[in-house]
């Protein structure tokens, strides 16, 4: 799968391309676009070419790598990345 960002006039995008067509009737495809968690990459499917694109919004954010690049990772910001996840988790579970 090829990755690439674009901007537009008021939004950043990752754009991943798929290698074929996409079943957009499946599963984990319609969870994938139907199920929007706050706090989570909001996402849209597109069909170019016979090829499936995934568009992420990743406007106004940053991806780890790019943020500890010039400090440490310490304990303090373990925490709070693992406190993220888990109330992302426990989000699910009470929506389920």
């Amino acid at each position: 799968m090829k990755a690439e960002y674009k901007r537009d006039m008021n939004h950043n995008y990752l754009i991943l391309y798929g290698e074929s067509e996409i079943n957009t009737d499946s599963y984990q495809v319609r969870m994938l676009v139907g199920n929007v968690i706050p706090s989570l990459l909001k996402c849209r499917i597109q069909g170019m070419d016979g090829q499936f694109l995934v568009y992420f919004d990743i406007t106004s954010r940053q991806s780890l790598s790019t943020l500890y690049e010039e400090r440490k990772f310490g304990v303090d910001d373990l925490r709070l990345v693992l406190a993220g996840l888990f109330r992302q988790w426990r989000m699910r579970q009470n929506i389920l």
